[in-house]
């Protein structure tokens, strides 16, 4: 289903055992969309990383049953979601940062700038 498992089987046919695929970013932090629908401020969304959290369970358990159904397949899912959104909300964690967005044309921009 979300991983479009078939994908995946038509893959493991053609003799694929070994196959990553990355979870969703957080979707509610990326800066469009704190632009867009964050009401004024620079706080991430929630109720968007809500969806790719929601989606991103749904990708484990999807690869999950894969993985029982296909014997010898290695799927691994490399969760990038939890590491970026500690970066942006919690950017003391990592040394000092700022944080800042900016406008380069039409695209916003997010920098962490170490202090």
């Amino acid at each position: 289903m979300l991983l479009k498992s078939n994908y995946v089987q038509d893959l493991y046919k053609l003799g694929a055992r070994k196959i990553g695929v990355t979870s969703l970013p957080p979707l509610g932090c990326l800066p469009a969309t704190v632009t867009i629908f964050g009401s004024d401020s620079n706080e991430c969304v929630p109720k968007l990383n809500k969806v790719a959290v929601s989606f991103n369970n749904k990708l484990n358990s999807t690869s999950q049953s894969l993985v029982n159904k296909l014997s010898g397949l290695n799927l691994l899912v490399f969760d990038i979601y939890q590491p970026l959104y500690d970066l942006v909300t919690k950017p003391a964690d990592f040394g000092k940062y700022k944080i800042i967005y900016y406008w380069l044309g039409s695209a916003q921009i997010l920098l962490l700038i170490k202090k």
